[in-house]
């Protein structure tokens, strides 16, 4: 798992998090946790700056820079299979 993290360049569980997905299922993360919970919005390709919001003279919302959504994480085939298989072995 740990040279798909490099790979991807996301922590084990971002890519656990995109595999689950991958398999068409909707994970629950029920995490309290700020960093756990921008963690997996990136994954999802959600934004995940610092959801500053300032406003216009005419009420309109801006976004920061930052706060721009990025595609979602989305795992080669032989990249799921591989960690299919790993899980197989535990």
């Amino acid at each position: 798992m740990h040279e798909l993290a490099v790979k991807y360049a996301k922590t084990p569980e971002q890519l656990f998090y995109a595999f689950v997905r991958s398999l068409g299922a909707v994970p629950l993360s029920g995490t309290t946790s700020q960093q756990h919970m921008r963690d997996d919005l990136e994954v999802m390709g959600h934004a995940t700056g610092s959801g500053t919001r300032t406003r216009s003279g005419h009420g309109n919302a801006r976004r920061h820079k930052d706060d721009e959504d990025g595609p979602a994480l989305v795992l080669d085939a032989t990249d799921v299979a591989r960690i299919r298989e790993g899980l197989q072995m535990t």
